[in-house]
């Protein structure tokens, strides 16, 4: 699909919330695509927050966007923007708030370590 979509003209795609054949009921991923280049996806733990918190999407797109502006490559991008969405994720479900719970979390989001990511 990431394919397709790169053909209509996209360099670089962000899925969010993937789930795909292999994915466990206790995990979801992301993926990130370059035209002509590698793919990379990593996944996490699953939290209890559905529906998604109000404005997850575009917060997991500032923040990718964000690291890829700062000179990021696309793996690390990646790595980085899925640690800071699991933190804030997990703050915002202490909270037991759809609201993201952004100010909570900043310190923890701003500092949050890369994920494990695998290319595919």
């Amino acid at each position: 699909a990431c394919d397709a979509v790169h053909t209509m003209g996209p360099d670089t795609i962000l899925l969010t919330s993937l789930i795909h054949a292999q994915t466990d009921d206790a995990e979801i991923s992301m993926m990130a695509s370059r035209k002509g280049g590698k793919k990379f996806m990593v996944t996490t733990p699953r939290l209890p927050l559905d529906p998604a918190p109000n404005g997850a999407g575009d917060f997991t797109a500032a923040l990718f966007l964000a690291r890829h502006l700062m000179g990021d490559d696309l793996k690390t991008a990646l790595s980085m923007t899925a640690g800071a969405v699991f933190a804030l994720f997990e703050e915002t479900m202490r909270a037991g708030t759809r609201e993201l719970a952004l100010i909570a979390a900043q310190d923890e989001f701003a500092n949050a370590k890369g994920m494990d990511v695998v290319g595919l």
